[in-house]
C-alpha cells in the first residue's frame, strides 16, 4: 500500500472505531484497533501499533492469538528480541490452552530461538 491508501485505511478504522464506542457495535471495537495497528506498523510506528493491538486485546481475550502474534513482530522489527520472546512464548500458552496445538508448538520453538 502506498502512503495515501495507508492514510484512507487509518481515517477508516478510526472511523470504525468512533462508530463503535458510540452505539451497540462495540463488537466492532477489536477488529477496528487491529487493523489500525496493522496500518501503524506499515507506516513504520511499531510503538503506536503495540499500543493499537493491547487496546484490542484489553478489549477481547479472544483476539489474544493474533495480538500476541503481532506484538512479536513489533518487537522483532524493533529490535527486542527478548520481548518477541515474551510475547511468543505467551502465544505458546494461550495455544496450548485453546487446543491449537500447531500453532502452540511453532510459537514455543521460535520464542526459543529468539531468546539471547
Amino acid at each position: 500500500m502506498d502512503s495515501s491508501d495507508l492514510a484512507g485505511a487509518k481515517q477508516r478504522f478510526e472511523q470504525t472505531q468512533a462508530v463503535a464506542r458510540e452505539t451497540d457495535a462495540k463488537p466492532l471495537l477489536p477488529a477496528a484497533l487491529g487493523g489500525m495497528g496493522e496500518v501503524l506498523m506499515q507506516q513504520g510506528k511499531p510503538n503506536e501499533a503495540r499500543k493499537a493491538y493491547e487496546q484490542a486485546l484489553a478489549i477481547d481475550k479472544e483476539n489474544e492469538l493474533e495480538a500476541r502474534l503481532a506484538a512479536a513482530e513489533i518487537e522483532l522489527k524493533s529490535g527486542s528480541p527478548a520481548d518477541a520472546a515474551k510475547n511468543l512464548a505467551a502465544l505458546e500458552k494461550y495455544a496450548t490452552s485453546k487446543g491449537y496445538v500447531l500453532i502452540a508448538q511453532k510459537a514455543g520453538s521460535n520464542a526459543k530461538s529468539r531468546i539471547p
